[in-house]
């Protein structure tokens, strides 16, 4: 198997030919507008169809389509809850212990904290 292409074998001089071709004139004209309709094609398909973000973000996606599978969105939707309970749960531990002693103290600070504050002060 040859790896270079083959060139086409030239054809023979036809000294006929040659005089045939060279005298052939075209005696028709292009349509109206023929041209500007080509120069307007061409000048479509050069502009970019999207701006810059929109094929960034277009890019974005197509490489996160594999990601878009069921398996993965009950992966995503665990861990999203599994985060929550424990922000929660750390939120929950992170709460200060109510003041021990006088019930009434107690209350006042379950209500609002700053009004306890203020009661003790003298």
């Amino acid at each position: 198997m040859n790896p270079r292409p083959t060139q086409p074998p030239t054809p023979p001089h036809d000294p006929a030919l040659s005089e045939l071709l060279r005298s052939w004139k075209v005696d028709g004209s292009l349509p109206e507008g023929f041209t500007r309709e080509v120069r307007h094609r061409i000048a479509r398909e050069q502009t970019p169809d999207k701006p810059a973000a929109v094929g960034w973000l277009s890019a974005l996606l197509q490489a996160l389509s594999p990601l878009q599978r069921p398996a993965f969105a009950i992966a995503y939707v665990t861990a999203g809850i599994l985060v929550g309970a424990l922000s929660g749960s750390r939120h929950a531990q992170s709460r200060p212990t109510p003041p021990p002693g006088d019930p009434q103290v107690r209350y006042i600070a379950s209500i609002d904290p700053y009004q306890m504050a203020r009661s003790v002060t003298p």
